[in-house]
């Protein structure tokens, strides 16, 4: 028998039963550095990159392979809601009723969408166990930053759009939290949040906690989580699973997020993408398994109409990716697409199919990406064609000599990795 560890970030490291004079194969070992790469990421010296808010900031050079790495660091923000109170509570059951209802404990509310509209800046919506419709479109929610609107499950609930409906619509919205809800056979997204196209009044502080997304979209670009012209926000600790041909994550002009905690799994597309205009945005402690396309796309291509500001000279600049563990993706783990002064550093990546990072260029309007660093990650690829391969991709229009590569540790491997 074995045992599981499971530690802060996320990753199963299995340990087998000590034997008499054991005879050690790479196979023992891969799981254990899996681990070690989450461990390395926490302690190494090189501490999370810095977000707009929060924290205590100082510079921290760092020697790499004969070269100094200036960065500033700090802590990430903690999520607005922490602080938050609640003055009114709301309750929603499958067998309450809208229309005789008083959002009681006792005389619950029979849909999500109708505690949304009584809602006021502090009030708790209480969602209890069952399964629900589509709760569709809703504008204009409005907390305040000690008094937040929330919409929290209790046990199993379910948002199921059975293919017709989107999960959940938020138009220009602010001071939100949403945990503890599964949205499941929604079309053409899970939710949805975004300015309400107003540019330069973004939606702000939201909270995504807990969530679980499954079997969104038929087949189009349908995402799991869409963000559009939103700031300050946070997402963990939810999972993501069944993106159909979407997102994960498609964030569209965002700034100064936190995606922390998170599971991604058997998505054919990309599981996170930051486009747009999208800045300081800090992919944190996350785990990939069986992405089909890009596990991380920082950058992309996208119109002109919707960038966010409209003047953003780059698809994305300042994406942190710091300690997330990445398992069988399919074409990168990681692709700067446009990026500029973009981290990815403290990762573990365990059998990549193609590539293991890719440079690229997509949208030749806007700048060319620049100043990448690729620093302090474990790489543990398999001892076949891979190896006979160039496993970094510089297209062309890119610039190389700004992107560095330092310290990192190439492990290749004989055994399969489960």
């Amino acid at each position: 028998m074995a045992r599981s560890v499971y530690d802060s970030l996320g990753a199963y490291v299995t340990l087998p039963r000590p034997r008499p004079r054991p005879r050690l194969r790479l196979k023992h070992c891969l799981p254990a550095l899996v681990g070690l790469g989450q461990l390395f990421a926490v302690f190494c010296a090189l501490p999370h990159p810095m977000l707009p808010s929060g924290g205590t900031s100082g510079k921290a050079p760092r020697s790499v392979a004969g070269s100094q790495v200036q960065a500033r660091w700090s802590e990430p923000p903690e999520p607005f809601d922490l602080k938050g109170r609640y003055t009114k509570r709301l309750y929603v059951s499958p067998g309450g009723r809208d229309s005789e209802g008083h959002g009681t404990e006792h005389r619950p509310f029979r849909t999500i969408r109708h505690a949304l509209h009584a809602a006021e800046a502090g009030t708790k919506i209480t969602v209890l166990p069952g399964r629900y419709a589509g709760i569709g479109s809703v504008r204009g929610l409005a907390g305040t930053a000690h008094r937040p609107i929330s919409v929290a499950g209790t046990g199993r609930v379910v948002i199921d759009g059975r293919m017709r409906d989107i999960g959940l619509h938020l138009s220009a919205p602010h001071h939100v939290v949403i945990e503890g809800l599964t949205f499941k056979n929604t079309w053409p997204h899970g939710v949805s949040i975004d300015d309400g196209g107003v540019h330069g009044s973004p939606a702000r502080f939201l909270v995504l906690r807990n969530v679980r997304f499954e079997n969104i979209g038929t087949g189009g670009n349908n995402d799991c989580l869409k963000l559009s012209g939103v700031d300050d926000f946070w997402v963990l600790d939810s999972e993501f699973a069944g993106c159909n041909r979407g997102e994960g994550i498609d964030m569209v002009g965002c700034h100064k997020g936190v995606i922390s905690r998170n599971l991604f799994r058997d998505i054919p597309g990309s599981a996170v993408q930051t486009k747009g205009g999208s800045r300081r945005i800090l992919i944190h402690g996350n785990r990939f398994t069986d992405i089909g396309a890009r596990a991380i796309n920082a950058g992309g291509h996208t119109g002109r109409a919707y960038f966010r500001p409209l003047t953003s000279p780059f698809e994305a600049s300042k994406i942190q990716m710091v300690a997330n563990l990445f398992e069988r993706t399919g074409d990168s783990p990681v692709v700067f697409a446009g990026c500029s002064s973009c981290v990815f550093a403290h990762n573990t990546v365990v059998y990549p199919k193609r590539f293991v990072v890719r440079v690229t260029e997509e949208n030749l309007e806007r700048g060319p990406g620049r100043n990448g660093t690729f620093v302090n990650n474990i790489l543990v690829l398999k001892a076949d064609a891979q190896c006979r391969r160039n496993v970094i991709d510089f297209t062309r229009l890119v610039r190389p000599d700004s992107f560095q590569f330092d310290n990192n540790l190439w492990v290749v491997s004989c055994e399969d990795y489960r």
